[in-house]
């Protein structure tokens, strides 16, 4: 593989791409063009639920390659590193290199093909959708604030409305899930939601990401929020109403690093969660939900978490 892909300036001599797949993400529209016309098919098959006809934010050439052994991938992944300069990145393991020109709205890429394919790797599949996705907001807000940004969890509608656990590991999370009655709730994601902060902060909203979990990918529209519970080992199961002061100390954590490509300030990239997550915590109510090692069938952290659904009255 080289130490970078083909230029940018391609993009401006007419080259014609094999295939372009736009991809809905929030309000934010990502065009990935491919130059394998095997890649862009499968990109429509995964991704049929969020395709769009509306202009692009963003545009991605993505050439994929094959030049190291699948079985070994994850562990060359474990020890690349990258680099970048002068608009340009490239790794020390050489599975992926490329060009960036935000100011143009473009990244040109080379990547080796498992990472980019849906098998055991999808995960590779979805950092790369995230990176494209914070270098769009990049391109379209500016230095401005991020009206969306993805939180880790497994979500679920109930009563028309999104709720998010998070925290402990994700078979924890879906095994409280599985607690509630049959039909009662629908899963809409088990590793992510994409929330959003309406103009002035107030009207928090969820919406499913074009990200690769073990539900099936669903368009959900926008759904008004409904709380975050966030899942803690305890000596008894309880559910309690967090401060604000806690719920944002929690929140920081689960919120997924918003770096766009070519970032490399730390302080900048926390500044964004910080702030993001303050507003969420303002008008968003956040639980904790303790889950004791003998919980048994969790019937009471159910029915806690139900008067919170429901909005009755409990004794926190």
């Amino acid at each position: 593989m080289t130490d970078k892909a083909g230029p940018i300036k391609q993009r401006l001599s007419g080259r014609i791409p094999a295939g372009e797949v736009r991809v809905e993400m929030g309000g934010i529209v990502c065009s990935f063009l491919f130059t394998r016309p095997e890649d862009y098919r499968s990109s429509r098959i995964i991704y049929d639920a969020f395709l769009t006809e509306r202009p692009a934010d963003i545009e991605v050439w993505l050439e994929t390659v094959e030049h190291i052994d699948p079985e070994n991938l994850d562990t060359i992944m474990d020890g690349t590193t990258f680099t970048h300069a002068d608009n340009r990145f490239w790794t020390s393991s050489q599975v992926a290199s490329g060009n960036y020109d935000l100011s143009n709205a473009i990244i040109s890429m080379v990547v080796e093909r498992e990472l980019g394919e849906l098998t055991h790797h999808s995960n590779y599949r979805n950092t790369l959708m995230t990176l494209v996705y914070h270098s769009a907001c990049r391109v379209k807000y500016g230095d401005g604030p991020v009206p969306s940004l993805l939180v880790n969890g497994c979500t679920v509608l109930c009563q028309d409305k999104g709720f998010i656990f998070t925290g402990m590991t994700r078979e924890i999370r879906n095994t409280i899930v599985n607690l509630f009655p049959t039909g009662t709730v629908t899963v809409l994601n088990d590793a992510n939601i994409l929330v959003s902060r309406g103009d002035q902060g107030k009207e928090i909203s969820l919406e499913n990401p074009p990200l690769i979990n073990s539900v099936p990918l669903q368009r959900s529209g926008t759904i008004p929020a409904g709380a975050v519970f966030f899942l803690t080992q305890g000596e008894r199961s309880a559910v309690r109403k967090l401060d604000p002061a806690e719920a944002y100390v929690k929140l920081v954590r689960q919120v997924d690093n918003p770096a766009y490509i070519g970032q490399t300030s730390k302080r900048e990239i926390y500044q964004v969660i910080a702030d993001f997550s303050g507003n969420i915590v303002e008008h968003l109510p956040m639980y904790e939900i303790a889950v004791s090692a003998d919980a048994g069938d969790g019937r009471d952290i159910i029915q806690g978490i139900e008067n919170i659904v429901l909005e009755k009255e409990m004794v926190i």
